[in-house]
């Protein structure tokens, strides 16, 4: 059985969307919903298909399609926090963060 996490997207309030996250910026939590460790258990390639999913135009997991419906595509500055862990997502990577605030 895979562990389930909880999976929290967070956008950052600044208008420049090719910023990288900063320790201090204003982010916003705009969805939540549970994914599965994926078998590797590697939590940079569950990082991987959630940007994928949340980005192209024909996501194929249910969530991903009910983000798309309320959400703007996940964007450079954003954050992606899996259970306990928080991941700014950069322009070339998933950066680990060790606290973050947000509204």
């Amino acid at each position: 059985m895979r562990h389930m996490n909880t999976v929290i997207i967070m956008h950052n309030k600044k208008q420049e969307y090719i910023e990288e996250y900063t320790e201090g910026d204003s982010l916003v939590e705009v969805f939540r919903f549970n994914a599965g460790t994926p078998a590797c258990g590697n939590m940079l390639r569950l990082l991987a298909i959630i940007f994928e999913q949340l980005n192209i135009p024909n996501p194929t997991a249910d969530w991903a399609q009910e983000y798309q419906r309320h959400n703007r595509a996940l964007n450079t500055g954003d954050v992606v926090i899996i259970g306990e862990q928080a991941w700014a997502c950069d322009m070339w990577e998933w950066r680990p963060l060790s606290r973050i605030a947000h509204a």
